[in-house]
């Protein structure tokens, strides 16, 4: 039989180590807030942009926005595909792609329609498309381009593929903010920068020698994105990408921006 004393020496001890445990936990979450607050006093900046643009997002004007920008890329889209499911695979894949690098979808998805034009004539699948859009993304980001270098550069490389051709202007801004794009040139030719430019203006730098080098790259172009660091840039990249297709998923089943 157990003695009212064994009892109470019991529950003293065992009410001490609950205590013990507690103020341990109380300390590390103590811990836990300073780090965190020490990260955030390193990016306190990008951080109060990002939940700028995502109360902007929230207000039903930026609803309507997203909601637009996503059925005006799907029409684009599906001037260039044979059937409904083949643009809307086209615009989950970007989804897909830009949750899984951090590039932004809006910059995905303008390399994409820029370049659908030129599919036919580049003989490419929808499935190659979305990975030379994801080539073109992911070389930008790695090499560093801001959004709107990036979008001139774009712009730059889609009328090169549709004339069928990188060469002069086009060239210059491709090699100005898409290093990395060259550098995938270099290791699919074999040909040096001088030797690329020389190539260009023998027109022999094709549409289709542009393709097959970043195509070829992608699997490395994936593991030099995994080896960045994660900011809280590509965080809020990745976070607004899920909020967009959100928007555009309920617009879709609502029929919202038709009516």
């Amino acid at each position: 039989m157990v003695s009212a004393g064994k009892v109470e020496v019991f529950i003293d001890a065992n009410t001490d180590k609950l205590n013990r445990g507690l103020r341990q936990a109380g300390q590390n979450t103590q811990r836990a807030g300073d780090r965190m607050r020490r990260s955030f006093d390193g990016i306190g900046r990008a951080a109060a942009i990002a939940g700028t643009a995502l109360a902007a997002a929230f207000s039903l004007r930026g609803l309507a926005s997203i909601a637009d920008s996503v059925n005006l890329l799907r029409a684009r889209i599906s001037l260039y595909t044979d059937s409904v499911g083949e643009s809307e695979r086209a615009m989950q894949g970007l989804f897909e792609t830009s949750r899984a690098t951090g590039v932004s979808f809006d910059s995905l998805a303008e390399i994409y329609a820029r370049l659908a034009p030129a599919q036919r004539a580049l003989n490419l699948s929808s499935n190659e498309m979305l990975g030379l859009s994801e080539a073109i993304g992911a070389s930008f980001r790695i090499s560093g381009a801001s959004a709107q270098e990036a979008s001139a550069a774009t712009i730059q490389l889609s009328q090169a593929f549709a004339s069928g051709q990188l060469r002069g202007e086009e060239l210059r801004s491709v090699m100005e903010q898409g290093q990395r794009i060259m550098l995938a040139l270099q290791r699919a030719t074999g040909n040096t920068t001088g030797e690329l430019r020389a190539m260009a203006e023998a027109g022999e730098l094709t549409a289709d020698v542009v393709s097959d080098a970043l195509l070829r790259e992608l699997p490395r172009l994936r593991d030099e994105l995994d080896q960045l660091p994660e900011t809280v840039t590509t965080g809020f990249q990745k976070m607004q990408t899920g909020f967009t297709e959100l928007v555009a998923s309920i617009d879709e089943a609502t029929g919202s921006s038709a009516a």
